[in-house]
Parts: structure tokens; C-alpha cells; sequence
């Protein structure tokens, strides 16, 4: 992904200011300088459609987002009020801040948390981008912050403030992509070259931060790391084990929640699964504590679903599906272990991570019994609701994890070791059913149908 410079204004960010400023007003916090001296707009001037064009023009001398501000914007007490109502709402947030006082100090220090007027500028922009952005930025922020004040680690070196700063801001990125990769209909999927640019979004919200008055480093790197795993299958960076501290494993797993806790299947039930699916992605003592949390919740709520079960032929058939699409990863692999033995280090390097990657998610299926019992035998588990929900949410992170490895290596692949790409294309023409690969194959394939 080519990532606009500091001082270039990115367009897709400017759309979102420009919608912004039709219902706020946005104006210049102080003059706006192009990098060859001259002046854009005087402080005062007002921001929007009319000077649009001038600004994609020229480079500044200051971020833009430095040196603007949003008329009433996003204000402490709309945080709070934002706050109150998750931990009103959501039972895992309930539950996290149950113990005596902890609920009173998280809202303190929300009350007490300084935001300047380049964050509270962002954070307006961000939340007008989407109605459901603030609630799962808030959501995200009070989960990481939640997890810290719990665990107590004398390990922490982030602050309760710093954790809810980069919950809040850790999806600001976002706002610099284009909005049709983050707008796609539900089972529309990203192929590689348009998840790359979907995948840097951690890393534009870190350039944004770490300057930014008011926030850092330290928020700015948190930002950064909020999609990796402890086992190096997380993105952008892939870090593997000491490289991704306890803290930033915190908002990682802070994120992973606050996506679940929006989707409409038993949130809670489908977090306990995907948290505790593939070991190896958190440290044990952050996962006790949300499974801790998760038992308090009782069994009402953790099985409470807002839609009905697929039927029974549904889960069959895709658990026929799964099964069927990992005995041809199985093999796909071994047809990799031989080309390998060829190929260069970094190749080889990273097809050692995929196994082990893939390992884990045959061990997942296997638990489940999908790949060895017979479809009539499943079918008679699947008369009890419960059996039948906890397979359907167990086939949904499993294909899931399945889809994640498929795309991550083929980006991985095309960017450190691309003169291989003609190898994993014939992997992936096999897994597909096909009898040849090209590297274009490869890199425009989009995960096969089985993994919607």
C-alpha cells in the first residue's frame, strides 16, 4: 500500500471531514501553510466542500489533522454517557467492572481523561463516519482498560488513561482507506491486494498518533499492534511471542471482543470459543480473566442468541464443507512440503508458520468431531440446541481462522519472498479443486465459498 505522507492530505479522510462539517462546522485551529510557504486558510476560516480541492493540492507544513477543529465535537460528557450505557447493555463489560468501585474509577477516569482538540477532532470525525463506530471504540477502550484494572500485572507500563485513549482511537486509521473495503455486504470478500490496503490501517493510525499533542508513543504503538497475536499470526507486523507485550496483547484481545460483542449469535458463547480456540494467541492469565468473567455471566446469557439457528441440514452441510476444505489443505500442504525443499529460506520460513498455524485449526475441527463422525451421528448430537449452537459458533471462528491463513500467506508470500508465488499458487489451485496455479491466481483469489 502506497500511504499518503503526514503532510499530504489524505482524501478519503478529507470525505469524511467534509461530512462532518455539513452538520458540525469545521474550521482552522490556526493557519493552514502549504510546504512552499503559502498560506491555505487563516485560523477562524471554515473547512469544507469550497476548499476541498486546495487542499488535496499542496503538502502542508502541519498534519491536517493538527490543525483543525470540529465545532461542538465529541465531549467528555458524551463519553461518559456512551460508557455508562455498555456497561448498563453488555453483560461481559457488566460482569468486568463488577467488582466493588472498579465501575466508579473507570468512569472517573474517563471524566479526567485530557482530550486536546486534535484528538477530540479525530474521535468526532471517526464517530461521524459510522453510527456504530464510537459505541465499539468505547467498547474496545473499556474492555482493554477493564482487563488492566483486573489483572493488576506488575508487568503493565501503560496507564488506565493511555488504555482508554487508544481504544478509542484505535480504528482512526480507517478512516484513510477507501470506504467500499470496510463497506462490503455481509459474505462479499476482500481479495488480497484489497485486504492489504484494509491490513495497513493499524499502521496509518500510528502515524497519525505519535506526533499528535496529547497522545504519543505509547498510545500511538498500542494503535499499532491492536490486531496481533502472541503466535505471530496477527497483522501488520506478525509478532511472535516477548515482542508483543502483555499490554498490547490487552487491547488486542480488548478488540477481538468488542467486534464479537456486535454480532447477533450469542456474543457471548462465541467469544468463550474464539478466545480459547487456538492456543497460543494470548497469554494464559488474560484469557483466565475473561473466562472468569465470562462464567459470572450465568448460562441464560451466555447461550442468548437475537437469531435462529441455521437448521440442521445447514450445520451438516457445512460442517461437511469445513471438513472437506481442510482434508485439501492437508494435502495442499503436503504438496508444499515438497516444493519447499527448493525454495529460498524466507519461503520456507514462512510456510513453517503456516503448518503450525494449520496444525492448530485441525486440532480445533478434530475436537468437534466433524472430521470423523459420520453425518447421521452428528445429526442425532444436533437435537440438543445447545450441542447444535456451540457447533455452528465453533464452524464459524474455525472458518474464519481458515480464511485469515489463506489471505495472510498469500500477502505474506507476495511481500517478502514474491519470486515464490508460482509455489503457493499451485497449493492453492489444489485446495480449490484445480490442477494448476499462476502467482495472479494466487494473489486475486478470493477464499472459497465454504469460508463465508
Amino acid at each position: 500500500m502506497n500511504e499518503v505522507p503526514a503532510s499530504e492530505v489524505n482524501p478519503h479522510y478529507l470525505d469524511h471531514v467534509m461530512t462532518v462539517a455539513d452538520s458540525h462546522g469545521v474550521e482552522a485551529s490556526e493557519d493552514i501553510i502549504a510546504r512552499n510557504g503559502m498560506k491555505l486558510l487563516a485560523k477562524g476560516a471554515r473547512i469544507d466542500a469550497s476548499v476541498r480541492d486546495r487542499l488535496l493540492e499542496h503538502k502542508l507544513n502541519k498534519p491536517l489533522e493538527e490543525c483543525m477543529q470540529v465545532a461542538a465535537g465529541v465531549t467528555g460528557a458524551q463519553l461518559q454517557e456512551v460508557a455508562t450505557q455498555l456497561l448498563d447493555d453488555c453483560a461481559l463489560l457488566r460482569e468486568l467492572y463488577k467488582p466493588k468501585g472498579l465501575r466508579a474509577e473507570a468512569l472517573q477516569l474517563l471524566k479526567q481523561m485530557p482530550m486536546g482538540a486534535p484528538m477530540q477532532s479525530l474521535v468526532t470525525v471517526f464517530h461521524g463516519s459510522g453510527p456504530d463506530k464510537l459505541p465499539h471504540a468505547m467498547a474496545v477502550a473499556l474492555m482493554a482498560m477493564g482487563l488492566s484494572l483486573r489483572l493488576k500485572s506488575p508487568r503493565t507500563r501503560t496507564t488506565a488513561t493511555q488504555f482508554l485513549q487508544a481504544g478509542l482511537c484505535h480504528d482512526v486509521g480507517e478512516l484513510y482507506i477507501e470506504p467500499s473495503y470496510l463497506q462490503r455486504e455481509q459474505g462479499v470478500q476482500l481479495k488480497p491486494e484489497q485486504w492489504k490496503h484494509v491490513a495497513a490501517h493499524p499502521v496509518v493510525g500510528w502515524r497519525v498518533l505519535k506526533d499528535m499533542p496529547g497522545m504519543g508513543k505509547v498510545v500511538a504503538d498500542l494503535v499499532l499492534t491492536h490486531h496481533e497475536r502472541l503466535d505471530g499470526f496477527g497483522y501488520p507486523r506478525g509478532l511472535i511471542g516477548d515482542a508483543l507485550s502483555l499490554d498490547h496483547q490487552m487491547l488486542a484481545l480488548s478488540e477481538l471482543l468488542g467486534s464479537i460483542k456486535s454480532t447477533r449469535m450469542a456474543p457471548l458463547l462465541r467469544a468463550d470459543v474464539a478466545v480459547k480456540l487456538i492456543p497460543g494467541e494470548y497469554e494464559r492469565e488474560l484469557i483466565d480473566v475473561v473466562d472468569q468473567t465470562l462464567r459470572q455471566c450465568g448460562v441464560g446469557e451466555l447461550v442468548q442468541t437475537l437469531v435462529p439457528l441455521p437448521s440442521v441440514d445447514d450445520t451438516l452441510r457445512k460442517a461437511e464443507a469445513t471438513a472437506s476444505y481442510v482434508q485439501r489443505l492437508a494435502e495442499a500442504r503436503e504438496l508444499l512440503m515438497v516444493e519447499v525443499q527448493t525454495s529460498s529460506d524466507t519461503f520456507k520460513q514462512l510456510m513453517q508458520q503456516a503448518f503450525g498455524r494449520f496444525d492448530s485449526i485441525q486440532k480445533a475441527l478434530a475436537s468437534t468431531g466433524v472430521d470423523t463422525r459420520a453425518p447421521q451421528d452428528l445429526r442425532e448430537h444436533l437435537d440438543n440446541q445447545g450441542l447444535h449452537l456451540e457447533l455452528t459458533l465453533v464452524l464459524r471462528e474455525i472458518n474464519w481462522r481458515l480464511r485469515e491463513l489463506e489471505r495472510e500467506m498469500t500477502v505474506r508470500v507476495e511481500r517478502a519472498a514474491p519470486t515464490e508465488l508460482e509455489r503457493l499458487a499451485r497449493a492453492v489451485a489444489h485446495i480449490r479443486g484445480g490442477q494448476d496455479g499462476t502467482a495472479d491466481q494466487a494473489a486475486s483469489a478470493q477464499p472459497a465459498t465454504v469460508l463465508g
